[in-house]
């Protein structure tokens, strides 16, 4: 699997736009495609060769929405498929304040919390910041309109635990949060977790204002 270019932040892709011999007008127009929920080789601004040299290191699709299901409230059940073939499942809830995604944080899960089909066989992967990223754009794509984001508030409680996915949970945090991105605010966020304490207090440390339910 290649790289996940949704990883990195604005000031990374400016670095990698800029290691590729390119102005640095493109990284803007790199990072607001991205940010738009589309595919490096949907980004129709950039030029031919830079997308050439993107393709080469990164995954154009790193997650893509191979199933809906919709209920009579509304609400949309989705089955994500990741670059290497591994799914996930994420849910879009509609209420008269907007719109709210439950994203996941890996494939599976070791929790083994009884409640929860995630954690049946065990946990397959951690998901990349960009992965869960991702998870938000392509569905912001579909239900945004004009100025309007789609997507207004976020849960981490899909599939996995969040804070066994420390790093790229808190990344992923900061770069969804971020201005010039899709810059959900970090108050319109709840993190789910079954009680890691260690990562709890670690968390707090982090100056990042999610909610948290335990």
């Amino acid at each position: 699997m290649k790289g996940i270019i949704q990883d990195l932040n604005y000031n990374r892709i400016c670095e990698l736009v800029a290691g590729y011999g390119e102005p640095k007008f493109r990284a803007k127009q790199l990072y607001t495609g991205l940010t738009q929920g589309k595919r490096i080789s949907e980004i129709s601004v950039l030029p031919k060769t830079l997308k050439d040299k993107l393709l080469t290191d990164f995954e154009d699709c790193p997650i893509e929405i191979v199933q809906t299901l919709t209920s009579i409230d509304g609400t949309e059940k989705y089955l994500f498929r990741l670059a290497d073939g591994n799914v996930i499942e994420g849910v879009l809830m509609k209420y008269k304040y907007g719109n709210t995604q439950c994203v996941s944080t890996q494939v599976g899960c070791r929790m083994g919390c009884k409640f929860c089909a995630s954690t049946l066989n065990g946990r397959i992967r951690d998901l990349t910041s960009g992965e869960i990223l991702s998870q938000v754009l392509v569905v912001n794509a579909l239900h945004a309109t004009g100025k309007e984001r789609g997507v207004t508030n976020i849960v981490l409680m899909g599939s996995g635990e969040p804070l066994d996915n420390y790093q790229n949970v808190v990344t992923f945090l900061k770069n969804v949060t971020a201005e010039g991105g899709i810059n959900v605010s970090a108050r319109n966020i709840s993190l789910s977790t079954c009680c890691l304490l260690d990562k709890m207090r670690a968390l707090a440390e982090e100056g990042l204002p999610v909610n948290l339910t335990v």
